[in-house]
């Protein structure tokens, strides 16, 4: 049966449900409805090759190619992921390069990566872009999902069994110590939310340069993080030059320093790490380890391609990073 004439109704009579039951699995309204039954109309709706009546709208429309972008909707961006500077760079970056390519790009925020398969499958999505999760939650969709899965960022012991475009986080670190080093600063401390995986990796190139070099752990939420500098502020300005592992927190630190009565960088100079927009943009702009996220939307969808022929592709590719000079470092 062709999938623009699938109905509800087909879906329904095959397995002797009523309609509102499917419509509600179709809508992800499942808490009253048990679990081998939704898992039974997923399967039919697959077999079956149902379009929503949306994606049949924009494929009419537009005969282009649908590709999911799937959000980690994490605590520490206080439900405004999209607002994050490099988030908004990297959706920016991969629309633009999705209009190029004839393609349409449907970014969706969860913090519940279970239903993505589903959608995948029903929207009849060419390819899955994942960014913000853990393996486990990669494990889940490489078993469940039909469809190519890249990722952005993931942090795996062995690499062999996914698509996996990351920056060079490490190499970041280097390049961020390096010219911290140049500037004639020995004793860096790097302000991050946690000390693992990519993080881990910026810290420890950055030590690798720098080993005088010190991590702290701060909140991740903007609250607790204005309390934690008020009363840890010393401490802090004990190093010369702080290395953030993202814009987002190098520019909330200059904020709450600011608002301290210190200066960047007269009291202490500030590094990032994304080059975001607004990084350029306040005074003092800001230095910043940058990630060309042009670049890395153009590999995804030439890998997009790629997985299309090779449905057993896998592939780790690494984007270089490199170092932009403003004003919130200064020599020592």
């Amino acid at each position: 049966m062709a999938s623009e004439r699938v109905t509800i109704k087909d879906i329904a009579f095959s397995i002797g449900v009523s309609t509102a039951t499917v419509s509600n699995v179709i809508n992800g309204k499942t808490k009253k409805i048990g679990a081998e039954t939704v898992s039974l109309v997923e399967q039919k709706l697959e077999e079956m090759g149902y379009l929503p009546r949306q994606a049949r709208i924009l494929m009419g429309k537009n005969p282009a190619k649908l590709i999911g972008l799937i959000i980690n909707d994490h605590e520490k961006y206080e439900s405004h992921p999209l607002e994050d500077g490099y988030l908004a760079k990297l959706v920016n970056s991969l629309s633009l390069e999705a209009e190029k390519r004839n393609y349409l790009l449907i970014v969706k925020l969860t913090k519940n990566i279970d239903d993505v398969p589903f959608l995948a499958s029903i929207w009849n999505m060419s390819a899955v872009l994942v960014q913000g999760f853990c393996e486990i939650d990669y494990q889940k969709l490489k078993r469940k999902m039909h469809k190519p899965l890249i990722i952005f960022d993931g942090f795996f012991p062995s690499n062999d069994r996914y698509i996996n475009l990351e920056v060079n986080h490490f190499e970041g670190g280097v390049v961020a110590g390096n010219y911290l080093k140049k500037m004639g600063h020995e004793k860096v401390l790097c302000l991050s939310d946690n000390n693992i995986c990519m993080d881990n990796l910026r810290y420890e190139g950055l030590l690798s340069v720098l080993p005088k070099s010190q991590i702290m752990i701060i909140p991740n939420l903007q609250k607790e993080r204005s309390e934690f500098y008020k009363k840890g502020y010393k401490s802090i300005l004990a190093y010369s030059a702080v290395f953030c592992v993202s814009d987002y927190y190098a520019l909330d630190f200059i904020k709450n320093i600011t608002s301290l009565g210190f200066n960047v960088p007269k009291d202490i100079s500030v590094l990032g790490f994304d080059d975001i927009a607004v990084s350029s943009q306040l005074s003092p702009s800001l230095t910043t380890i940058s990630q060309d996220c042009k670049l890395r939307a153009q590999i995804t969808f030439d890998l997009v391609n790629e997985a299309e022929d090779n449905p057993l592709l896998t592939k780790n590719i690494v984007i270089p990073v490199s170092v932009v000079e403003r004003e919130s470092v200064i020599k020592k």
